[in-house]
């Protein structure tokens, strides 16, 4: 697929995510949902309890877009959040250089997260980006993860989540921090 042709696919799945963007209470001291931090609780308490999960790929709930190659998740990261910006403050507002740190930061971090993972047989990962609405504002709101298909051991779990150098408040809730 030509590159032009990634990004009018992605651009398209983006849009539809968005408009089946999903209610969730945005908390702006951690940069997260409500709901997105009583998934990582539920996450932290499932694995206390079993030794492992049959994990299933996400990115195919409609407020989801994903990319199976690491390499066109940036793109992905730099078309979701610029949609949610235009969206949300209009597209003047816009700034592609202004975006690209965050850019990089977020794929960095996502790809910690997947590096444990790459090396397990039977493990698939895919790069995920979702959308909400804050109940609260009207705005929009992205939510950037990796998800993971095959037998993911508790350990093996565990390992994926604190591999990031910087964790976010979701990976923080999981590991029980």
């Amino acid at each position: 697929m030509s590159r032009k042709n990634l990004i009018d696919d992605l651009e398209r799945k983006i849009e539809a995510a968005i408009q089946n963007a999903l209610p969730a209470t945005f908390c702006p001291e951690t940069c997260s949902t409500v709901e997105t931090d009583e998934a990582a609780k539920y996450a932290r308490d499932f694995f206390h309890t079993h030794d492992y999960v049959d994990g299933k790929l996400e990115g195919n709930e409609p407020n989801e877009v994903s990319v199976d190659n690491h390499i066109h998740y940036k793109i992905l990261l730099r078309l979701g959040i610029m949609a949610v910006s235009s969206k949300n403050y209009g597209p003047l507002n816009v700034d592609y250089d202004a975006i690209t740190p965050l850019v990089e930061q977020l794929y960095l971090h996502e790809l910690e997260h997947a590096k444990p993972a790459l090396a397990q047989p039977g493990i698939s990962v895919r790069y995920c980006i979702a959308f909400y609405r804050d109940k609260n504002s009207g705005l929009l709101v992205y939510e950037p993860r990796t998800s993971f298909c095959g037998r993911i051991t508790s350990e093996l779990h565990r390992i994926i989540t604190a591999a990031p150098t910087e964790l976010s408040n979701r990976d923080k809730i999981t590991l029980g921090r």
